[in-house]
């Protein structure tokens, strides 16, 4: 029988992504030993200006911008960062609300930054920290939390007084935990993504357009004549409209030129299909297993707040793991997280209901949609209720 080799960590984290990566940093920061698991390690991270890549974005609000600071890499990140200031909403009949940085008094409403170029900065943060990282480029196999062991397909096993699960919409550790999860059965969306060319230039503008099949974002980027487009739209029953997840690209842009003026954008010949998630965990904790990001929530992008609201999980989650250590309590976490639970269950589900419920009524047709629109008109004069608004999403309640 082979021997089977052992490691022990302080925190063992599943799931080498944004989410992952900061809270691994965050951790190693403070002195941890933490183990990190991911069935592929991305040591050089793949090229950014690829059209690919170049497309896989997230808006970022100003706390995940100060926690890139605690790491260490937000100039990094700032250098290809592009800055909006505006954000306007089109609703189906057109009536239109608009955000500003005027708003709130700030020089902007945050980034866009590229995925691909925060994961490559965060692994060159992981770097510095290399003598308290213990890095399995593996795939879990089982989790004994009485033992506190999770086994890897390797054979390798891996002691740890917590596990947290970063792994995604999917998990792996949810499933492991037999952690339900409670999703929303009337979104059965899928989204395009890619990038399109202004004919007028953007002007750091972000927009966004509900029509009755579906939602279309856009995001400036920090060439004025070109966006990238996060196209979102019902699979199943389409209420008679074509979708834009069965045509080329002549078919887009057919749709597209239906939304918007023809001569305002042209479509790109690169688009990349996603699926698009929309569930809850009913618990973010299992015994000595806990969950942050996508794993724990995921929303529709249509307001451009899930990277947001993980890395808000994540900087709550560190502190509880802190405070623990600090009182040597690693070992007896569950007071630590049962408070990370409370501070992140009712600001998450809040959220995941606001967006879901803006998905299904916006794009709604006839008597609701002229209520809408008449809401909208209101909202549009309420400088206090937009600025309560733009807080909410911008700032976590943190600030």
């Amino acid at each position: 029988m082979a021997h089977q080799q052992s490691t022990s960590v302080d925190v063992l984290i599943i799931g080498g992504g944004i989410i992952g990566l900061t809270l691994c940093n965050l951790l190693l920061r403070a002195g941890y030993r933490v183990g990190l698991v991911d069935k592929k390690i991305v040591r050089d991270s793949p090229d950014s200006t690829s059209l690919k890549n170049a497309a896989w974005v997230s808006a970022l609000a100003r706390p995940g911008q100060r926690l890139f600071e605690k790491i260490g890499i937000w100039e990094n990140i700032l250098q290809s960062a592009a800055p909006y200031t505006d954000m306007q909403v089109a609703l189906c009949n057109r009536e239109k609300i608009v955000f500003s940085n005027r708003d709130i008094g700030q020089e902007n409403l945050g980034y866009i930054v590229n995925n691909t170029t925060m994961l490559k900065y965060l692994w060159g943060a992981v770097s510095n920290w290399r003598q308290r990282l213990s890095i399995f480029e593996d795939q879990p196999l089982s989790w004994t939390d009485h033992e506190r062991k999770l086994e890897l397909q390797s054979g390798e096993v891996c002691y740890t007084s917590l596990l947290i699960g970063a792994d995604g919409a999917r998990s792996w550790t949810r499933s492991a935990c037999k952690i339900e999860l409670k999703s929303n059965s009337y979104i059965h969306d899928s989204g395009y993504i890619g990038v399109l060319k202004h004919h007028i230039p953007h002007e750091n503008q972000a927009r966004q357009v509900f029509y009755d099949a579906g939602v279309i974002g856009l995001l400036p980027t920090r060439d004025p004549e070109a966006s990238i487009c996060v196209w979102s739209t019902t699979d199943q029953g389409n209420g008679g409209k074509e979708s834009p997840m069965t045509g080329d690209i002549e078919h887009l842009n057919r749709l597209f030129n239906d939304v918007f003026e023809p001569a305002e954008y042209t479509l790109d010949g690169t688009w990349t299909r996603r699926p698009i998630y929309s569930h809850q965990a009913c618990s973010y904790v299992r015994e000595n297993a806990l969950l942050v990001g996508d794993a724990a929530l995921c929303l529709h992008p249509l307001a451009g707040q899930g990277l947001n609201i993980g890395l808000r999980q994540v900087e709550i989650l560190a502190k509880c793991i802190i405070a623990a250590g600090k009182a040597n309590s690693l070992s007896e976490f569950d007071d630590y997280a049962n408070s990370y639970q409370r501070q992140c269950r009712g600001y998450d589900a809040l959220s995941q209901q606001v967006i879901s419920w803006c998905r299904t009524s916006m794009t709604s047709t006839g008597p609701m949609q002229h209520m809408l629109g008449f809401g909208a008109y209101l909202l549009n004069k309420s400088s206090l209720l937009k600025r309560q608004l733009i807080r909410h999403a911008l700032e976590g309640n943190q600030g």
